[in-house]
């Protein structure tokens, strides 16, 4: 690819390496809350392995073996694609993440067994932390297993139903707890945070798992059997690449007033995901007992967010301004 613009934006949202990503570009994509996707996270992933899915799936002329049928074993062979897709992108946590329960999920298919969402994202948790302790304290752990696990448990709550209703009440859903449950680890780590992706989403992850991943797998197979389409496949990406970029910058010229920066105290934290914890353990109760807990939980939340409001948290257009005024040896 010529254009060096074109190939960053390729090397970043196939391979998440923003080496080469302009300050300009990235901040685009900072504006409209949508960083992840130049970087490998589970959404990349996720594609991957059910576009592997798909692919396998359509081999059920091949019948049953051992007892398993085709639709049963493309559980199996869709994880090699999706452990090679992790494997080139050299392991991020996100990405393993995805994989492992992606290989859990496949594995209670292949045995038949009934499993719960919540159970995979906890064993996925487990089996990462028995890997690598530490990896408790990077910023990819905790912001992966914060957003799955709310976006897991809010679906499970609320189940968005089928059609385009549906399918527009499950991306709010999903949105909405993504951004709520990290907003207080992307304060703690970034200071800002842009609440632009609950609406950017809508645009960017659909073109993201029907357009650009698709392409790009339909392309690697393509160019493997038959060398003469690589040069049609380039300038393929080359278009997706250029709309891309373009839909980014019109998303991020009406993001300008949905970024917030500020800063958030441990106790803040504490105090911020107590009060899911116990949202999430009284939810299950019934009578008064379920209100009174929901109740503590939403009064620890106040308290947060108040404490948060004035001093500490204000909006980009109200940031204080610094000028330096450059009199040269004068």
């Amino acid at each position: 690819m010529e254009d060096p613009e074109v190939r960053s934006v390729v090397e970043a949202l196939l391979l998440g390496d923003q080496r080469q990503v302009s300050s300009e570009l990235y901040d685009l994509f900072r504006k409209t809350g949508s960083v992840n996707f130049l970087s490998i996270s589970g959404l990349h992933v996720g594609v991957i392995f059910l576009f592997s899915l798909l692919l396998f799936r359509g081999f059920v002329f091949l019948g049953f073996v051992r007892g398993w049928t085709m639709l049963e074993l493309a559980y199996l062979f869709a994880l090699f694609p999706t452990w090679f897709y992790v494997a080139l992108a050299h392991f991020p946590i996100p990405a393993q993440r995805a994989a492992v329960m992606a290989t859990l999920f496949s594995i209670g298919k292949l045995l038949r067994l009934r499993f719960d969402a919540l159970s995979v994202v906890l064993l996925a948790a487990f089996f990462l932390l028995c890997s690598e302790p530490l990896s408790l304290f990077q910023i990819g752990f905790q912001l992966s297993f914060v957003a799955i696990f709310s976006i897991v448990w809010v679906l499970k709550k609320f189940p968005p139903g089928s059609g385009w209703k549906g399918w527009l009440k499950g991306g709010f859903l999903t949105s909405l707890a993504a951004t709520v449950s990290t907003a207080p680890l992307l304060l703690w780590h970034f200071h800002e945070i842009s609440f632009a992706g609950l609406w950017a989403n809508f645009i960017l992850i659909p073109l993201f798992s029907f357009l650009w991943m698709p392409l790009l797998v339909l392309g690697f197979i393509a160019s493997s059997v038959f060398s003469f389409s690589i040069p049609f496949l380039l300038k393929g990406i080359e278009i997706v690449v250029f709309f891309w970029i373009g839909v980014v910058q019109q998303l991020a010229f009406f993001s300008e007033n949905w970024t917030f920066y500020g800063a958030i105290s441990t106790w803040q934290i504490i105090f911020y995901f107590f009060g899911f914890f116990l949202f999430f353990l009284f939810s299950k109760e019934i009578g008064a007992r379920k209100w009174l807990g929901k109740g503590v939980a939403v009064l620890f939340w106040l308290i947060v967010f108040g404490s948060m409001i004035g001093k500490n948290f204000w909006r980009a257009g109200n940031m204080l301004q610094v000028h330096f005024l450059d009199v040269g040896q004068g």
